[in-house]
């Protein structure tokens, strides 16, 4: 470490970055990584807590104050209320749970079965399970898939024909306006 002088020991002196940087700007305390960490989570929760009441004023709402020891839950619930609304717009969505009842499934039960032991009975299973198997789901799937571009190219063509008559009622309205005029 260091070396003995005349029955002295020096230790070796060297500075680190934040060592002379704090001897030209003055002392300065040392953070630590958590005290960091809470500094910067401080500040962000006061820039969202800024940016939620300025929205709150532009919007007539008044802010109410924010507790000291807040549950993190809260602070969620608050931060998800003012986050905007997202309109789901998927049609999977919109459809509600069918509720079953005994005899439903009764029925479906029954269907599955025979449907299985069919399948399990077919040559072409017996065969070959997995490749009967695999050419069910690559037809059900290109099945799908047809479906759902026919789904599409229906909407597509409903939304070409109502661009096409918004169009024509601009332009109606637009010569009405300067006939008019």
């Amino acid at each position: 470490m260091g070396k003995k002088i005349g029955g002295q020991s020096h230790a070796k002196v060297t500075a680190t970055k934040s060592e002379k940087s704090a001897v030209k700007t003055g002392p300065q305390k040392v953070l630590t990584k958590k005290e960091k960490q809470k500094q910067k989570r401080d500040k962000l929760l006061a820039n969202l807590a800024k940016t939620v009441t300025s929205k709150n004023v532009k919007e007539g709402e008044v802010a109410a104050p924010r507790k000291k020891n807040q549950s993190k839950l809260e602070v969620i619930k608050d931060l998800k209320d003012a986050l905007p609304n997202l309109s789901l717009t998927s049609k999977t969505f919109e459809r509600r749970p069918v509720k079953l009842t005994q005899d439903k499934r009764q029925k479906i039960a029954l269907k599955e079965t025979k449907q299985f032991k069919d399948v399990v009975q077919h040559p072409q299973f017996k065969k070959s399970p997995l490749a009967t198997i695999t050419e069910h789901l690559t037809n059900s799937v290109a099945l799908m898939v047809e479906k759902e571009d026919k789904e599409r190219s229906i909407e597509n063509a409903e939304r070409k024909k109502k661009r096409i008559e918004d169009k024509r009622k601009a332009t109606e309205e637009k010569a009405r306006t300067s006939a008019h005029a």
